[in-house]
């Protein structure tokens, strides 16, 4: 899945990172991120949309679920998403 991040504000999101964490039962790794152009591609200007993709390696044929978290150094709270995905 590719996910992009823009910034909407009106000044630049500082040292931006996203993280992806698992909601147990759900293993490590199950998600994971690549090619992410957010975490340490420097600030996040006004207007700017950089990617990155969550990769999904379910190890069994069930329900998998975790959380997508975007931080800055200026962020007041971090940002999430809820990341779900079933194994076939």
């Amino acid at each position: 899945m590719l996910v992009e991040v823009q910034n909407s504000g009106n000044a630049a999101l500082a040292a931006p990172a996203l993280a992806v964490s698992p909601i147990a039962p759900t293993p490590a790794n199950t998600f994971a991120t690549a090619n992410d152009n957010v975490t340490g591609g420097g600030d996040l200007a006004p207007g700017q949309v950089k990617t990155m993709e969550v990769t999904f390696t379910p190890p069994a044929a069930q329900n998998y679920s975790g959380t997508l978290t975007l931080t800055g150094t200026n962020l007041a709270t971090p940002k999430t998403m809820p990341l779900a995905g079933r194994g076939v």
